[in-house]
């Protein structure tokens, strides 16, 4: 990446954005001279490529000087946060002093300190993670310069850590990227296969997915309705994981996507209703995405058909205001909020506060816990398989994998949890230790007497919830 690529990205920018901008880079360019990368480059490219990822992210221009300048405090002798504070401003201080790393004894880093430090940076400043998010994402594409060994190690890293929240924040371009990265380094063989059979199984479908993206086109074109149809295909992990399951791509019914861009919500549905009519629907795999957002802020309609000689295609119905929203979540979303009211980072904050994972996140930082404790908790309670449990009440979670409906009241309502009775899971009664499986509707039913702490902790599967439940 060059300044040329970095100035084509900011190129929707404001004069004053582009200014404030292009003074991070030359800092960055000064301050960096001389240094330069494992492939020999000169270092400055690295923090110019992620720059021109957050631009690519629709991040805010201080975001992007931030990223410019992300390892100068960490790999520029005479640069301090307070030189950057006089340099630019407190608010792009902070945010570069919020991605660098924490050191221990010379030149070693304390791993568990840093993963606690990321983490934790998302209550005060999600676009600290943001930042590391497009450094990981820049490391990965240049991981072949690296020796096998470290490969290994940050792939595994990259799945455990970045690709959770990535998808807890609705960054599903960069976490579909992340995803087949890693899988690379991880298991190449099985990578280079599994690249070919997907390749090669595209193909073959191409034709019929072409002739329904031409009769869906032609439809909006007799109606006069303004319209985009892009195609999408599963990333490449995330349909390595799905074989893995059903043992034939033919049976993946998202492994192939036609997303169908329009003006607006009642468009989306209008126009579903007639695609639905044109060809013969999969069952149970209709989603209203727009009426009931995922809590990571994805929306739109989902539907999948089959093909018509072999295969499914799902069709994918929303507004390019979702569609960029959904490619890179909390970081494009921002862009569309009134900001003569709030600044960027309070818009920002108010959203990720609506997350589910959020409140978890600022317990745990209210507790005077060691950072192997917090990262224990997160890797347990977050960074996990997560099941999407509906209220009756309204309060839809996403709770870890496993979850029962003690998890689910101390969630929702710790001050009452302990008196639960039993849960009515889809409508049926259900003991309280209940294994719950994503899309349940629960209802929580109380009773007079309270459960001991024992009863409470055997039936409990959330680190978080057990921790609640010894407090009281």
């Amino acid at each position: 990446m060059n300044l040329d690529e970095l100035l084509a990205r900011i190129n929707n920018y404001s004069n004053e954005e582009k200014r404030l901008i292009l003074r991070a880079y030359s800092f960055a360019c000064y301050h960096h001279k001389g240094q330069t990368r494992k492939s020999g480059e000169e270092y400055i490219i690295h923090p110019t490529a992620v720059g021109c990822i957050l631009a690519e992210m629709h991040a805010d221009a201080e975001t992007i000087c931030a990223g410019l300048l992300h390892d100068t405090i960490e790999d520029c002798k005479g640069v301090t946060k307070e030189l950057i504070t006089e340099e630019f401003n407190e608010t792009i201080a902070d945010l570069v002093d919020g991605v660098t790393k924490i050191r221990r004894e010379g030149d070693s880093s304390n791993e568990e300190e840093n993963m606690h430090k990321i983490i934790d940076s998302i209550t005060k400043d999600v676009r600290i993670f943001i930042i590391k998010l497009a450094d990981r994402l820049h490391n990965m594409r240049t991981m072949d310069y690296q020796d096998p060994e470290k490969q290994v190690k940050k792939s595994k890293e990259t799945l455990e850590l970045y690709v959770p929240i990535a998808f807890l924040l609705g960054q599903y371009t960069i976490k579909s990227e992340l995803e087949d990265l890693a899988f690379k380094y991880l298991y190449q063989n099985d990578y280079n296969q599994f690249l070919t059979m997907v390749n090669n199984y595209e193909k073959k479908q191409r034709d019929q997915i072409d002739q329904v993206l031409l009769e869906i086109s032609m439809m909006l074109n007799e109606l006069n309705v303004q319209n985009n149809i892009l195609f999408r295909r599963k990333n490449l992990l995330g349909v390595y994981r799905k074989y893995d399951k059903y043992k034939n791509l033919s049976r993946i019914h998202d492994m192939f996507a036609l997303k169908v861009l329009l003006p607006s919500n009642e468009m989306c549905y209008e126009v579903k209703d007639k695609v639905s009519d044109m060809y013969k629907i999969l069952q149970n795999k209709d989603k209203d995405y727009i009426a009931y957002p995922k809590n990571n802020r994805y929306m739109g309609l989902h539907t999948s058909i089959y093909l018509p000689e072999s295969g499914l295609l799902q069709l994918q119905f929303k507004t390019p205001e979702m569609y960029n929203i959904n490619a890179y979540g909390i970081t494009a979303y921002w862009d569309f909020k009134d900001k003569k009211m709030k600044s960027v980072n309070e818009i920002m904050q108010d959203e990720v506060k609506g997350m589910p994972f959020y409140q978890t996140l600022v317990e745990l930082g209210n507790e005077n816990l060691s950072s192997e404790e917090y990262n224990q908790i997160v890797r347990s309670d977050i960074l996990t398989r997560m099941i999407y449990l509906e209220g009756i009440n309204g309060v839809n979670l996403e709770l870890p994998e496993g979850s029962t409906p003690v998890d689910y009241a101390f969630y929702i309502n710790p001050l009452s949890a302990n008196y639960i009775d039993y849960a009515l899971v889809n409508g049926r009664w259900s003991p309280i230790n209940y294994p719950l499986e994503s899309r349940d509707k629960i209802e929580i039913i109380y009773g007079k007497n309270t459960k001991t702490p024992e009863e409470l902790i055997n039936s409990a599967r959330c680190m978080q919830t057990k921790r609640k439940i010894l407090k009281k």
